[in-house]
């Protein structure tokens, strides 16, 4: 009975939390998110520079 009961304030709680945490953290995740997206996509642009600056002397070498 004790496990069951823990089981549903275990439930209920975490119900609860993702219920006004989506309110609470959602925009603040939003905006971090547009902020990461922005400076990842800048990184992989940057990588991508990188990789094909640093790959293409051993794109022309034989064999």
């Amino acid at each position: 009975m004790g496990f069951f009961l823990r089981f549903y304030i275990i439930e209920l709680t975490g119900r609860l939390t993702v219920f006004f945490g989506n309110f609470a953290i959602k925009p603040f995740a939003e905006v971090t998110a547009h902020y990461i997206c922005k400076w990842l996509d800048c990184k992989n642009k940057i990588k991508k520079v990188f990789h094909y600056i640093s790959s293409s002397p051993c794109q022309i070498r034989p064999g």
